[in-house]
């Protein structure tokens, strides 16, 4: 075999070494910025990041439609009380409206509310393997409550429910009682205090969220019955439905056992007759519903008069909603039911600080409250504004 020898170039060999040098310092900025508690902005119009890995990547916007945090790999969450969410590939961050990371990465988080954010990490039950629990975290990045908890929901009007079974006995306080009967559903305080015992069954509606205090009131569910407790604990109505809502501006949809839904006031007095067999939150003074026998949706008011019949509605926001005029058109409407704009849309999500998230031709874009656009439909996917901020991807 042949071995052919090229001569010897000093000056490549000097060029190739710098550009060795090159490689290196980029490489380690790279690595580098990845390890910052920062992560800054980078324009969208470069769409480095984009073109270098042939994938669609999140940025942050403003309502100027200017670029405030990103790239990121993976869609971040909504901000909530000034945080968001981020996933790494491993693990969450949070981050602020600066894009500062917020607290050590967790194996599953929620969003933050009055101050604190239910997270996940991982640690080690004495005598048992690896395992994961709920607590909760500042907005310092510190565990204010350990993480104990079987499962963690956000906080609502001072309390938040959690779930404890027989695996987190041994982590309550030693001055807790320690519940024998695994997977209930109790409400601790800020300062991570029981309040109300557990004592209440997990089902669908809680793992939706639906646990939380709102009104003053919390659905909970007895056996196989659900209904309402106040912040002490007391059940103000009786757990007799198979279905029950979130308050909303003083009513809630409750289905009884093989009946429709209908409304209830705080007292569980019914407002509406039980007609409606889907039935959403009251918002503006309208709730969308749809009725039984008909095709389509509603809007009625609080006395269940139908205001409104469209195919397709979106809830009102702001004093906006989104019903379906034409078809397969939906307008941007106002409270007397009437398009605030000749402008239509395929998909639109309701309004948030002043501003609509909606799909046109495939994209998506952010409409004002004239129901006119202040970001064009360019984007392949967005998330809604939270602290003057959406989430937006560039494809």
């Amino acid at each position: 075999m042949q071995i052919i020898v090229s001569s010897f170039n000093p000056r490549k060999f000097v060029l190739g070494l710098i550009l060795l040098w090159v490689c290196v310092v980029t490489l380690g900025l790279g690595e580098a910025s990845l390890a910052t508690d920062k992560i800054g902005a980078k324009s969208v119009s470069s769409q480095s990041e984009k073109v270098s890995s042939g994938r669609a990547v999140w940025y942050f916007v403003d309502p100027q439609n200017r670029t405030k945090l990103g790239p990121f790999p993976r869609r971040p969450t909504e901000f909530n009380d000034g945080i968001a969410a981020i996933y790494d590939g491993k693990h969450y961050l949070y981050i602020d409206i600066n894009g500062k990371v917020v607290g050590p990465a967790a194996h599953d988080c929620g969003e933050f509310s009055e101050g604190l954010a239910a997270v996940c990490y991982e640690r080690m039950s004495k005598g048992t393997p690896k395992s994961t629990g709920w607590g909760y975290l500042n907005k310092k990045g510190k565990l204010e409550i350990n993480g104990h908890f079987n499962r963690a929901w956000k906080f609502s009007e001072g309390l938040a429910a959690v779930e404890i079974g027989r695996d987190t006995r041994n982590f309550l306080d030693t001055t807790c009682e320690k519940y024998e009967q695994p997977g209930l559903i109790g409400f601790i305080n800020h300062d991570g205090q029981i309040v109300i015992k557990p004592q209440y069954q997990v089902d669908q509606n809680m793992l939706a969220g639906f646990c939380n205090f709102r009104n003053g009131r919390a659905v909970v569910r007895v056996q196989d019955k659900v209904g309402y407790i106040d912040k002490t604990g007391k059940m103000v109505i009786s757990p007799t439905y198979a279905v029950a809502s979130p308050f909303s501006e003083g009513l809630a949809a409750v289905k009884l056992p093989g009946q429709n839904y209908c409304y209830i006031d705080l007292d569980g007095n019914p407002q509406t007759p039980p007609n409606f067999k889907l039935a959403e939150e009251f918002h503006c003074g309208f709730a969308k519903v749809m009725i039984n026998g008909e095709h389509g949706f509603c809007f009625i008011d609080r006395s269940g008069r139908v205001v409104l019949r469209t195919r397709q509605a979106e809830q009102f926001a702001e004093d906006c909603a989104f019903a379906e005029l034409e078809p397969n058109k939906l307008f941007c409407i106002d409270k007397s039911m009437k398009p605030k704009s000749a402008k239509t849309f395929s998909l639109a999500y309701p309004f948030s600080e002043g501003m609509a998230l909606v799909e046109s031709d495939g994209k998506w874009g952010f409409i004002n409250l004239d129901g006119e656009f202040a970001i064009p439909c360019k984007y392949s996917d967005a998330g809604s504004f939270r602290c003057g901020l959406a989430p937006v991807e560039v494809q």
